[in-house]
């Protein structure tokens, strides 16, 4: 008797387990395509400014969401949001360019990887701020080198770490389990 309700507790275990895999391995899966979103942080200008903000790019590898903020310097501070569209033009592309308010300057920045490409950080090459009817000839700015956008915790990494603390668990209460 004691045998039998030893297995029925081990196989109740084991399906538990099983499900908690089967979940773990679906929510992961299906957060897999999520967006990903880099984060600017003091990225600073040739003119001792700086640029602050967030680029999102959606599953398909295009712009979808920007929010980016330039400080007030040798150009005047600006605000890009997608009130007017930004360009990039295929996932693989590692130049972006926005334009703020109107199409009279742009923020163009060129990392060193696809920013569809998930990754701890993705390095700027360059980028410039220009502002005026008659850009590059108009004042302007410089991102200085070898700057870094940070990318945002992805969920599927998130997923993983929770399933694998599950996992844990589960072989810390076997191994505590004593027969009576």
């Amino acid at each position: 008797n004691f045998n039998l309700h030893l297995e029925e507790s081990l196989m109740n275990k084991k399906t538990i387990l099983a499900a908690a895999l089967v979940a773990l391995f679906t929510c992961a899966a299906s957060e897999a395509k999520a967006d990903t979103i880099w984060t600017l942080k003091n990225i600073e200008l040739s003119d001792g400014t700086f640029l602050n903000g967030s680029i999102d790019i959606n599953v398909n590898g295009y712009l979808d969401k920007w929010n980016l903020t330039t400080t007030p310097g040798t150009l005047n501070g600006y605000t890009y949001t997608p009130n007017f569209n930004a360009s990039i033009n295929n996932p693989n592309d590692t130049v972006v360019t926005f334009y703020p308010g109107t199409y009279q300057g742009y923020l163009t920045l060129t990392f060193q990887n696809s920013l569809s490409v998930a990754a701890a950080t993705d390095s700027i090459v360059s980028g410039s701020e220009c502002y005026g009817w008659s850009c590059p000839n108009a004042p302007i700015r410089y991102v200085v080198a070898n700057q870094s956008a940070s990318l945002a915790t992805p969920l599927p990494a998130a997923v993983w770490l929770a399933g694998s603390g599950l996992v844990g668990l589960f072989n810390f209460v076997m191994r505590r389990q004593v027969p009576a």
